[in-house]
C-alpha cells in the first residue's frame, strides 16, 4: 500500500487530516477496555512489521498492510493500532511522514473500520459456515487495500493534482497486494475459526 510522504500535501489538508484522525482515534480509544490492550498492541506490531516487506517508488512506498485483517480482528478498536504502526514506520523507515500522519491514519483506518463492519455483517449471516466466512474474509482483506487506494486518490485530488497520475499508477500496482492480502486474510480467519474462534468473533458478536 502507498503512504502519503512529506511534502506531497498542502499544509491545510495535513491539518485537516490531523483533526479527522484525532476524532477517529478518540472514538476508538473510548471503546478499548483494559483486557483489549494486549490484542491491540500485538495487532499494531503486526501492522508495523508488515512494512518490512516493501518497495520504494519515487516519493512513495508500497508494502503489505493487512488493513482488512486488522478490521476483522479489532473492529472499531483498529485506529490506535494503526496510528502507532504508522508513527514508527514514519520515524524508523521514512514510510509516510509526521506532517502527513493524520492523513495516513484516515486513509488506513477508514478502510479497516469499514472492513470490520463488513465482517460483522458476514458473521450475522454465515457464523456457522466456516468456509463461507473464510471466503468472505479473503474478499474483505482485498477490499481493505482497494478502498485505501481509493481514499488516497481522493486525498490527492483535493490537495495536489500533480500526484493524481502517480496515485492511479499505484492503484493498479495494488492489485497484486489485494490478491496477496486477501489470500492471507482468508487463510488466517480459516485457521482462527478452527483453533480460537473468539479471535475473530469477539468484536462482532452483536446478537
Amino acid at each position: 500500500m502507498i503512504h502519503i510522504s512529506e511534502g506531497m500535501i498542502s499544509a491545510p489538508v495535513c491539518a485537516s487530516g490531523y483533526a479527522g484522525a484525532a476524532v477517529l482515534c478518540s472514538w476508538s480509544l473510548a471503546k478499548i477496555k483494559k483486557e483489549d490492550i494486549s490484542k491491540v498492541s500485538l495487532t499494531g506490531a503486526a501492522f508495523f512489521i508488515s512494512s518490512l516487506i516493501h518497495f520504494k517508488f519515487g516519493p512513495t512506498s508500497v508494502h503489505l498492510t493487512f488493513i482488512g485483517l486488522i478490521g476483522i480482528v479489532l473492529g472499531i478498536k483498529s485506529v490506535p493500532a494503526i496510528v502507532a504502526g504508522l508513527f514508527f514506520q514514519a520515524v524508523m523507515f521514512q514510510h509516510g511522514g509526521i506532517s502527513t500522519l493524520g492523513l495516513n491514519t484516515i486513509v488506513f483506518s477508514g478502510p479497516a473500520l469499514i472492513s470490520g463492519e463488513l465482517f460483522s455483517l458476514t458473521v450475522k449471516r454465515f457464523k456457522r459456515h466456516k468456509f463461507a466466512l473464510s471466503i468472505f474474509s479473503g474478499l474483505i482483506g482485498g477490499f481493505g487495500v482497494l478502498s485505501a487506494g481509493i481514499a488516497l486518490i481522493i486525498v490527492l485530488m483535493i490537495s495536489n493534482t500533480e500526484y493524481i497520475g502517480l496515485a492511479y499508477t499505484f492503484s493498479v500496482l495494488n492489485v497484486a497486494l489485494e490478491l496477496i492480502e486477501g489470500f492471507v486474510t482468508g487463510i488466517f480467519v480459516n485457521r482462527a475459526l478452527g483453533v480460537k474462534p473468539e479471535l475473530v468473533f469477539s468484536e462482532h458478536n452483536r446478537g
